[in-house]
């Protein structure tokens, strides 16, 4: 589902996977424990700002010897584990700032429809 919202785009999807593995053990499961959203920063769309909506399922690991009882899914290759922003929206503001610094590059991408405080693109430069 795709709308828009007083300038921001929102994008909501979800996993279509019908299980996860264990980030421990390794272990396929289906079994669903509950649902929750992910709300990321993405790139933006049109000039208009986006943010993602990921419904994402947290799972039961059925292997009795993991530690691990429960697990989210795991979205690597758009966004890491308790990130607010994508991949491809840190790496953009991470190049920015090393080409204008901290306060420079989060005037420029405010105006580009990708705010950030100047500390973050500092914080991302260093990552």
């Amino acid at each position: 589902m795709i709308r828009l919202d007083s300038g921001v785009l929102h994008i909501r999807a979800e996993v279509r996977a019908r299980s996860g593995c264990c980030p421990d053990c390794g272990q396929r499961s289906s079994a669903v424990h509950s649902c929750s959203v992910r709300c990321p920063a993405d790139l933006p769309c049109l000039g208009r700002e986006v943010r993602l909506e990921l419904a994402v399922r947290r799972l039961y690991c059925r292997n009795p010897a993991c530690s691990r009882r429960t697990f989210v899914e795991r979205l690597p290759g758009l966004v890491a584990l308790r990130a607010r922003r994508t991949h491809r929206l840190a790496n953009a503001q991470g190049r920015v700032g090393v080409a204008l610094g901290g306060a420079a590059g989060a005037r420029l991408l405010g105006h580009l429809g990708m705010p950030v405080s100047g500390a973050t693109v500092l914080r991302l430069v260093r990552r």
